[in-house]
């Protein structure tokens, strides 16, 4: 599991996600009190597969996006969200063990907390991720 965290890590680095999102792109939790805008994703959940002559396994992740700087958040979270589609849509992540199968978005969200002053613009994006056990 870890290496699949790190792979999904490691795929944004030098990315334009990387930059708008300053680097605050967390597993699991965001720190308390941390700077928008920031991503945290995780696992939602995990199944081993097996067919006649391989061993694949599935996981469904999702990433959660959050901003609240300005009246503007929407529109500027609504980039960050082109930034994380253009990374990780079909991409080949690199994981230790296993040989990348495919990588597919399966839906988006928004995830606004309006209740707020100034309101948390969010949106969450989930993807399928197929791995293959390195022979």
């Amino acid at each position: 599991m870890n290496a699949l965290f790190t792979g999904i890590y490691g795929e944004k680095a030098g990315s334009a996600l990387n930059t708008a999102l300053g680097g605050r792109f967390y597993i699991n939790m965001a720190p308390q009190n941390v700077a928008f805008p920031y991503c945290v994703y995780f696992l939602v959940s995990a199944e081993h597969e097996y067919d006649f002559s391989d061993e694949h396994e599935e996981f469904i992740i999702q990433f959660n996006l959050f901003d609240q700087n300005s009246n503007h958040s929407a529109l500027a979270l609504g980039v960050i969200l082109g930034n994380l589609k253009t990374v990780y849509d079909d991409a080949a992540l690199t994981v230790t063990g296993y040989r990348a199968l495919k990588m597919t978005r399966d839906f988006v969200f928004s995830n606004n907390d309006t209740t707020t002053d100034p309101p948390v613009f969010g949106y969450s994006v989930q993807y399928t991720i197929l791995l293959e056990k390195a022979k």
